[in-house]
């Protein structure tokens, strides 16, 4: 009996010892990676308590995360110092701005993922009014795997935009700042109403985008429904805010889109200077705000039919306005469990830190 007491003992210590050491995420399974980064934790480790483990005052109000709001155990409050202004930044676009990737794809950068994914409070994240279950018209933490598609594999709890990123470049900026990513992003759209061309590539021939793009209204016409879907998804994460008792400040918009442009219509993909000027003009206006800083994500190298014309708008929207900057993509790594069109996980993370690199620069420019 002493020796059988004495061997579950042992095992037990071995067991425990080869839990104690550090673990290369490189060496995880993917199921372990995931979990390693934090997306499928609670926002604080067990154990945690607020007033006794952080720094906490009265001028701090309590922001919950979505999973609190959806009803499960694992969403713990955290602090939002109402004193300082938080910078608000706003994502949207297409596919590539939801992000069709996992981050267990991921070759390296883990930790840095973690940190500001799954510690770091001071990254508020709306994810939209189309996110996930549980997750949609909520303030949470930044976390991977709350866009709809993150519901059904592949993308399963994992699949993330340039928010990531972009964080992990602004917080060398902004390391003291309160900062909120207001995001809202459909794969397939483009500011183009369909209704106004009729050259489609043959696959397309009878394109009717039923109303769903990102166009403004314009001489009397109503605006695209993405378009006021994105107004509506700003004033409603706003007004929220200022619910909680916070000031902010809109700093910025980042503007991933293009491609449908660029793919399905020549004509389309000639009129996408004019397209994209009309399209941030409108928010400037709408947003009170002459001089919002616009930073835009180049279409990428996928082979679409008539890229290279819409990237040339691209270019000369954003050098025509002082406080807009085209960020390059064509480099970016493309082509895992997303399929050719979008950026893996690894060209997804680098995407989100030149647009943040570039909003810093226009924001400096100020």
């Amino acid at each position: 009996m002493l020796r059988k007491i004495t061997n579950e003992i042992l095992l037990i210590l071995i067991f425990g010892l080869l839990f104690s050491v550090q673990v290369s995420p490189d060496r995880l399974s993917a199921k372990e990676q995931l979990k390693w980064t934090g997306s499928d934790l609670p926002f604080f480790e067990p154990g945690f308590n607020i007033m006794r483990d952080w720094n906490y005052d009265p001028d701090c109000i309590l922001f919950y995360p979505a999973e609190k709001i959806a009803g499960t155990d694992n969403g713990t409050p955290y602090p939002i110092h109402k004193k300082s202004a938080v910078k608000v930044f706003i994502l949207a676009g297409q596919s590539n701005a939801v992000g069709y990737n996992h981050i267990r794809e991921l070759h390296a950068r883990l930790e840095e993922v973690r940190k500001v994914t799954g510690e770091n409070s001071q990254w508020l994240f709306w994810p939209g009014s189309n996110a996930r279950s549980g997750f949609a018209n909520v303030w949470t933490r930044l976390q991977p795997g709350l866009s709809d598609i993150s519901a059904n594999e592949p993308y399963r709890n994992g699949c993330f935009g340039p928010e990531i990123g972009f964080v992990i470049g602004l917080q060398q900026t902004f390391p003291n700042e309160k900062i909120a990513i207001i995001k809202y992003a459909e794969g397939g759209t483009g500011i183009a109403r369909s209704a106004d061309y009729d050259d489609y590539i043959p696959a397309l021939k009878d394109f009717d985008d039923k109303g769903r793009n990102w166009h403004p209204p314009l001489k009397g016409q109503d605006g695209g429904l993405l378009y006021s879907n994105l107004l509506d998804n700003i004033r409603n994460a706003l007004v929220e805010l200022k619910n909680q008792g916070l000031k902010y400040e809109i700093c910025g918009v980042l503007w991933m889109q293009g491609e449908h442009e660029a793919g399905i219509s020549k004509k389309m993909a000639g009129d996408y200077q004019r397209l994209l000027t009309l399209f941030r003009g409108s928010v400037r206006k709408d947003l009170k705000k002459k001089k919002l800083p616009f930073v835009v994500g180049e279409i990428n190298s996928h082979t679409w039919a008539f890229a290279d014309i819409a990237r040339k708008g691209q270019l000369e929207a954003c050098e025509s306005d002082p406080n807009s900057l085209l960020v390059k993509t064509t480099d970016l790594s493309r082509g895992s469990i997303g399929g050719a069109a979008h950026f893996d996980a690894d060209g997804m993370l680098t995407l989100g830190e030149r647009f943040a690199k570039g909003m810093v620069k226009l924001i400096n420019k100020k």
